[in-house]
């Protein structure tokens, strides 16, 4: 009872402030976001509903928002790009960054999840984006067909309907301990680009939580053709399979984010760090869009 009462929306709102204080001075988090946060950065103003399961938005609220994977750099990436995949959006932060920034791209965001679309879609129609974003609630992998997706949930909060926190899957070895599993549509980047017509695309986001190989695997062709930067989390479990799919690949740069800088680094070492996860994978023609991120 105390914790729904918490998690209410206006409850928690009121405790935000409380939470915030008390981190600053002990560093430890006294509860989670839940409701609707705002952001202001110099450039842009945002929102993202949220429940208490995400990690996304409780590590933004704590840590602050250019803290938080790419959006320390994020808007060089989407003012510069024209076509961007958000494949693995969870609740949508990157799919709103992208349209906030810059109002000419067209973004793609995919997510199986139950509970992270239900928030993705209103954090579109929230930020009044509709007409740049189009959601597509598929996974993406090797294969065009329906596979069970393992979803992880928040034993603190059974009586959740949504469960947002990110570590959900088509895989069920790694990551937080699954729960629960349904069926959900997956589609090819090949398939989906000829469904949907779509030429060309130059920013791509691969967070797939333990997939991304497979579909770097199937789509070799099409990644050799359009050329994009890439967003991707490689975690040690899957580094061996992703240095070996881009062995072939010429003119990339692999970039490990070390905030508040890229640090280059060579081809045996992506996907090796134990901290570290999060990369970009950048060709050539593309290196001017973070060249003043690259640490000397």
């Amino acid at each position: 009872m105390i914790l729904r009462l918490i998690y209410h929306p206006i409850i928690n709102q009121l405790l935000r402030p409380v939470a915030k204080f008390y981190y600053a001075l002990c560093r430890k988090e006294l509860l989670s976001v839940s409701g609707k946060l705002n952001f202001q950065t110099k450039d842009i103003q945002f929102s993202l509903q949220t429940n208490q399961t995400c990690f996304v938005t409780k590590y933004m609220f704590y840590e602050g928002f250019e803290a938080y994977e790419y959006n320390w750099l994020f808007k060089d990436l989407a003012q510069n790009a024209r076509c961007f995949l958000d494949v693995g959006a969870n609740i949508g932060l990157y799919s709103v960054l992208a349209a906030k920034y810059n109002p000419q791209i067209k973004v793609h965001a995919f997510e199986p999840g139950l509970g992270a679309v239900h928030f993705l879609r209103k954090n579109i129609v929230g930020n009044q984006i509709g007409a740049q974003v189009q959601v597509n609630e598929l996974a993406m992998s090797n294969q065009d067909s329906q596979l069970e997706f393992h979803e992880a949930a928040h034993p603190k909060f059974p009586w959740l309907k949504q469960n947002p926190n990110g570590s959900s899957s088509l895989q069920a070895e790694h990551g937080r301990t699954k729960s629960k599993a349904y069926k959900v549509n997956v589609v090819r980047l090949s398939s989906f680009l000829a469904q949907q017509q779509l030429e060309q695309f130059d920013l791509l986001k691969l967070d797939t939580e333990h997939t991304e190989q497979l579909i770097i695997a199937d789509s070799q062709e099409l990644l050799a053709a359009n050329r994009p930067l890439i967003m991707i989390e490689i975690y040690p479990e899957i580094a061996d399979e992703i240095q070996t799919l881009l062995s072939g690949w010429s003119a990339y740069h692999y970039l490990r984010l070390e905030r508040p800088a890229l640090k280059e680094i060579g081809l045996k070492e992506l996907g090796k760090h134990q901290t570290h996860v999060n990369y970009l994978l950048v060709p050539n023609e593309k290196l001017t869009w973070i060249s003043h991120f690259i640490s000397a």
